[in-house]
């Protein structure tokens, strides 16, 4: 086989990490085999098993990212206790789906989000600042609650975005 299509085959191979919680049998194991130090991208030997790194740390990573561009559609509304306040608004955000062929119509859509704001630095700015027609640019991460409706008594989910990071875009 050539070193070219060895390096090819090499580089298509999955990466395996291996973790600084190996137990003394594994380690005695690679150290008898050889005395080569491993690398990224190394292929493993076919008694080598892979450990992934939710099993060794108990953790494993995951994204839950949220990023929006469009205009409030009420002034804010704060909420929460005295200790631990919450500031509240909707942000609608638009989706454009062509023409319709008929009459010519633009097919609009529009879509409303529930925007949350725990954050100390970003609670005051979105109490005095935002209002009603604004166009902001929201960065947060997708939280689903479960609470009990007020007029029927009954449990219902209701899914909001808490924001991490506001950027007014109005022109002034």
């Amino acid at each position: 086989m050539s070193l070219l299509r060895l390096n090819l085959l090499r580089s298509i191979q999955p990466t395996f990490i291996r973790t600084a919680k190996t137990s003394a049998t594994e380690s005695k194991k690679s150290a008898s085999k050889n005395n080569d130090e491993s690398f990224l991208g190394d292929v493993p030997a076919d008694d080598e098993v892979p450990v992934e790194a939710s099993e060794t740390t108990g953790r494993e990573r995951s994204l839950n990212r949220i990023q929006l561009i469009g205009r409030v559609g009420a002034d804010p509304k704060i909420g929460g206790t005295q200790r631990h306040k919450v500031v509240t608004f909707n942000v609608a955000t638009n989706e454009y789906a062509g023409t319709d062929a008929q009459n010519g119509e633009v097919k609009q859509r529009v879509d409303w989000h529930r925007i949350a704001v725990f954050q100390p630095r970003l609670l005051d700015n979105a109490e005095k600042y935002i209002r009603q027609g604004d166009r902001l640019y929201v960065q947060g991460r997708l939280h689903h609650n479960m609470i009990k409706d007020k007029k029927t008594g009954q449990d219902r989910y209701v899914t909001s975005i808490i924001a991490d990071d506001l950027i007014f875009l109005n022109k002034k």
